[in-house]
């Protein structure tokens, strides 16, 4: 896709407001294996931590640190991570992105998670098992 056909089609990213993580958490996991596979590489499955979301973190931290998969450097660094205390964005070896922001409330336990999905190309295509499945449960533009 040339640049300019990539400026007519804008980043389309899926959302959906949870008012508590883990159950973004698990809805993402359960929506895209690449979010799974990426949250799961590790010792642990942060759907079953205490604290998932500490978990989350520490998982996707830990593949963009050591995302080494040759010997000689070929492919290294393809996976990124950007944390800030409003949120995590993830992006996986193939382009997937990921993530969620938290939005704080007072009180506290009216705080909630907006959880989001980027296609690799910025825009699903038509046909995407990963849209249809998304747009059924309630995720929107």
């Amino acid at each position: 896709m040339t640049l300019a056909a990539k400026e007519f089609n804008p980043i389309f990213k899926l959302e959906k407001r949870f008012s508590n993580f883990r159950g973004g958490l698990e809805e993402l996991m359960a929506l895209s294996f690449s979010a799974e596979q990426a949250l799961t590489m590790g010792d642990t499955d942060p759907r079953r931590a205490d604290d998932p979301e500490e978990a989350a973190i520490i998982a996707l931290a830990l593949n963009a640190a050591f995302d080494r998969p040759t010997g000689n450097g070929v492919g290294w660094g393809q996976c990124k991570i950007s944390i800030t205390a409003f949120g995590v964005d993830y992006t996986t070896t193939g382009g997937l992105r990921f993530g969620w922001d938290i939005y704080p409330a007072t009180p506290p336990d009216d705080d909630f998670w907006t959880f989001h999905i980027i296609h690799p190309d910025g825009v699903f295509h038509p046909g995407s098992t990963l849209l249809a499945s998304a747009t059924e449960k309630g995720w929107k533009e």
